[in-house]
């Protein structure tokens, strides 16, 4: 699951594997075009990428990540 919320050229975004078991690749259309992306808190693992206007990665299960977008 994900949502983004989009405030100008700024974007949050939130990303969770729902699985209790399953690690999950996810793929998450942008509705901004985004050059940076940067994780909301320093001690959470990175990982996502952004390639063709979409973010890019893999959660464990029940892994939560959010990040801050920049266009």
């Amino acid at each position: 699951m994900a949502r983004i919320w989009v405030e100008g050229d700024e974007a949050l975004a939130i990303v969770i594997n729902t699985s209790y078991d399953n690690k999950k690749e996810v793929i998450v259309k942008l509705p901004i075009s985004v050059r940076e992306v940067q994780p909301m808190f320093r001690d959470r693992p990175d990982g996502m990428t952004i390639k063709d206007g979409k973010l890019f990665g893999s959660l464990k299960p029940l892994e939560v990540r959010i990040y801050s977008l920049r266009a």
